[in-house]
């Protein structure tokens, strides 16, 4: 009988410490399941804002201390403070959050929340204009503070991109090993096609240079997704580098870090 009142005692204090744990992961002003942060579609969302922002012109709403606005794979900048983020777990979509999210009272829905330290980030995609993309930016919604609207001055769709036609060609892997599959894709005046093994890869996108930048974007489950990688040449030979995994995870099923980066060799040819 004792023993049974031991193991009855056992199963209701883990049944209890169970129903105590926090729904958000880094406990971080609440918030959302934790399968919900760092979600893919929450991922794919945050690349479409990756670059810099500014506030538009003759604009007076406050502060302006939080601009240049700079987005990363690995990183948000507001003005010159820089908060290093995880998107396997700072990243929701906005109607996945059932944290606090106030402004002046009011809910806020925009596209993401970004957690940055003890605050919130939320973005909201407003109208492209002028091929120019904005958004609308709420920072530290907490404590009910900062609206700003944006325009995007580098990065994809920001106008600023270099002659796509530079790096056309036909860019070829072959020296696949392990769950890697081999590929091919074939820039054309900012347009790519891909063919290869790995499935579920999208057929074709689009891309801008900028310097030695190829930012590629396609569309996956209904979501337009971003990602920069580093062109370097040397004759037929080009090594495509990042430290995001998503063009190589995606293309060529390729995840093997080298020094913080990503990176795969391919055959060349105009």
């Amino acid at each position: 009988m004792r023993k049974f009142l031991f193991i009855l005692g056992a199963l209701s204090l883990f049944a209890f410490m169970s129903c105590q744990q926090p729904t958000d992961s880094a406990d971080n002003n609440g918030g959302g399941e934790v399968s919900k942060w760092g979600s893919l579609e929450a991922k794919a969302i945050y690349n479409t804002f990756l670059g810099t922002w500014m506030l538009e012109d003759g604009q007076t709403l406050k502060p302006n201390g939080i601009v240049p606005v700079i987005l990363a794979s690995d990183s948000v900048t507001l003005g010159t403070i820089k908060y290093t983020i995880n998107q396997d777990t700072d990243l929701i979509k906005s109607e996945d959050y059932d944290g606090p999210s106030y402004y002046n009272g009011t809910d806020w829905y925009g596209d993401i929340y970004i957690k940055l330290s003890d605050r919130l980030l939320a973005i909201d995609r407003e109208s492209t204009w002028n091929g120019i993309e904005t958004c609308t930016l709420m920072w530290n919604l907490y404590e009910n503070t900062n609206f700003n609207f944006l325009y995007k001055v580098s990065g994809s769709g920001s106008g600023s991109e270099d002659d796509t036609s530079s790096l056309n060609g036909t860019y070829t892997f072959n020296s696949a090993t392990g769950s890697q599959s081999n590929g091919t894709i074939t820039l054309s005046d900012g347009n790519f096609t891909y063919s290869g093994g790995k499935s579920q890869a999208p057929s074709s996108g689009t891309y801008i240079v900028s310097g030695s930048d190829i930012t590629f974007s396609w569309t996956a489950s209904g979501y337009s997704v971003s990602t920069t990688v580093t062109v370097s040449k040397d004759g037929s030979s080009v090594t495509l580098s990042s430290s995001e995994v998503l063009f190589f995870s995606t293309f060529f099923g390729s995840t093997a870090q080298s020094g913080g980066k990503y990176s795969l060799t391919f055959n060349y040819t105009e």
